[in-house]
């Protein structure tokens, strides 16, 4: 029994071994961004123009922190008006434009868009199965245009 016991104990730990992934590993897999904890649990990625200015910013809940898993937790309202005037205050926003208010719907995904002279403000909630809180906020600067353009949200309103 003890014999049988110390042979599946190194075959795990060879097996283990074999299959485990370095950093390096994933670094030829993927690509590595950058995030920032903005808050707590607050994770924002950025996305920059080739002048090194930032031109699109994702913010979102961590469902792993260090006090646990969080499931099913969204930004309210507040939240949101909060963290969009810490990342660009209304004074580098510039006054709404034609377009703020705005939501479109598509497979279950709500994408409600608040327009400024200076940047795009979006903000991502469920409507599948049952309505949701705001899932993830995406803040577009208009006159920047970013190094790799990739559309998160998938849904981008006219420049």
């Amino acid at each position: 029994m003890r014999k049988s016991v110390i042979v599946l104990t190194l075959g795990l730990l060879v097996a283990s071994s074999v299959g485990s992934q370095s950093a390096s590993d994933f670094d030829a897999r993927y690509k590595r961004v950058t995030a920032y904890e903005v808050e707590p649990g607050i994770v924002m990625t950025a996305e920059y123009s080739v002048s090194g200015q930032v031109c699109d910013v994702t913010l979102e809940r961590r469902q792993e922190t260090d006090t646990g898993i969080i499931l099913g937790d969204s930004f309210s309202g507040d939240d949101v008006d909060r963290l969009v005037n810490e990342i660009v205050p209304r004074a580098e926003r510039g006054k709404p434009t034609k377009g703020t208010g705005r939501a479109q719907t598509s497979s279950g995904i709500i994408i409600m868009t608040d327009s400024y002279e200076n940047v795009i403000v979006d903000k991502m909630a469920l409507t599948d199965p049952k309505p949701g809180g705001i899932l993830l906020i995406q803040i577009s600067w208009r006159h920047r245009t970013c190094k790799n353009s990739n559309a998160r949200l998938g849904v981008k309103p006219p420049r």
